[in-house]
């Protein structure tokens, strides 16, 4: 195996553990596609459904098949100009995305980290938010591609790209973070545009309320009562985040408190990581892309109701940091935490699916997340104690 040399000591090439999880992750990515071969893009679907209905003169805001049409009202507008056509533009919308996902060398790199995740965390998570078709998935793509530009020139349509998007899913106004892992030259204008960028999206979705009142109330109304309904905890509809976790226990009000109280905390972690990291990283490129990734990671835990189309990002950004400490770290010990993942991976699949323990998917969910903060740890622990041939498992 080749390997590259840092300071006069040698660190592995990854790239043959990245082939065998790669492979890994396409099987498995096919054997889900098979399973679920009778159920793909239903959120087109609804989409279709939903605009078929607004344009036949009924609200679009109905219950279909047990799914709503949680959109704002301009993004009903906008979806009923292509009428019948619509879920043929945004297969072509979600095909030019991808094409431009992959002419960027970082986004290629976080796309074969979303299918090297299947096979690692033995988990379907990126092929299933793919099969759905929903808009937010290609939205978070688009996001990430413009981001990893890194450009003075794409600030411009990072900054735009969020706005519209945000007015698709408010949530994604937290990509606003991401730039400041990235145009980190002028921080206090880029403070600033975010800002503006910030009140110019709250004008636009308030504006709603004065144009399209009806649609705007009826749009409320269906949000509530998908996500959240007459439950006094966390909702019914509300995907898997931390909030949903506090729900549990607490109601709504107090989860949510929690689940804020838990993302800023995770957030201190990762930047005091990230500096004790940073000691030991002698790439600046290498370290650019952990605190991207971790900043992804970060982001995507904010979303309060965070579905299969975002919790991916975990699983993908996660690889991309244990693979880029991996490098630096013990070949033996890297290799044998993978093994080992792969088969409380497979144990996990089997609680899941064959014993139908319901609550093992919150599990899966977080596995990536736990995986990196242990990677993490013993690459912290090595690095301490200074010894090159130390590994965990011998």
């Amino acid at each position: 195996m080749n390997e590259g040399n840092f300071n006069g000591i040698s660190y592995p090439n990854l790239d043959k553990i990245k082939n065998i999880l790669f492979i890994a992750g396409v099987l498995f990515s096919l054997i889900t596609l098979v399973f679920f071969r009778k159920n793909y893009f239903w959120d087109l679907e609804l989409y279709s459904t939903a605009i078929s209905a607004f344009l036949s003169g009924v609200t679009a805001y109905s219950e279909f098949n047990e799914l709503r049409f949680v959109y704002s009202p301009y993004v009903l507008v906008f979806f009923s100009f292509f009428g019948s056509n619509l879920s043929l533009f945004l297969l072509l919308f979600y095909g030019g995305v991808l094409l431009f996902l992959l002419n960027n060398k970082l986004t290629k790199e976080l796309f074969v980290f979303s299918i090297m995740s299947a096979g690692a965390f033995v988990n379907e998570f990126f092929i299933h938010s793919i099969m759905t078709g929903n808009l937010t998935l290609f939205l978070h793509f688009l996001i990430i591609g413009i981001a990893s530009c890194q450009t003075k020139r794409s600030l411009f349509y990072f900054l735009m790209v969020i706005l519209i998007a945000s007015i698709v899913k408010p949530y994604l106004l937290a990509y606003l973070i991401l730039g400041f892992t990235i145009w980190t030259d002028n921080k206090k204008q880029y403070f600033f545009f975010s800002l503006l960028t910030i009140v110019v999206f709250t004008i636009v979705f308030l504006s709603q309320m004065v144009f399209t009142p009806e649609l705007y109330d009826d749009f409320i109304f269906s949000l509530h009562a998908q996500a959240i309904g007459d439950s006094e905890r966390a909702g019914r509809d509300v995907g898997y985040a931390p909030y949903f976790i506090f729900g549990y226990f607490f109601d709504k009000y107090y989860a949510l408190l929690f689940h804020v109280i838990f993302v800023i905390s995770i957030s201190i972690l990762a930047l005091y990581i990230y500096r004790l990291i940073s000691k030991h990283i002698y790439c600046a490129i290498d370290l650019q892309k952990i605190l991207f990734f971790m900043a992804l990671i970060v982001i995507t835990l904010l979303n309060p109701r965070m579905k299969i189309y975002d919790f991916w990002i975990i699983s993908s950004a996660g690889l991309g940091i244990a693979f880029t400490i991996g490098r630096y770290f013990d070949l033996f010990t890297f290799k044998s935490s993978l093994a080992i993942l792969f088969l409380f991976g497979m144990l996990l699949i089997f609680l899941e699916y064959i014993l139908h323990i319901s609550y093992i998917r919150v599990v899966r969910i977080y596995l990536p997340l736990i995986y990196t903060f242990f990677l993490i740890m013993c690459f912290l622990y090595w690095k301490k104690h200074q010894a090159v041939k130390f590994n965990l498992f011998k």
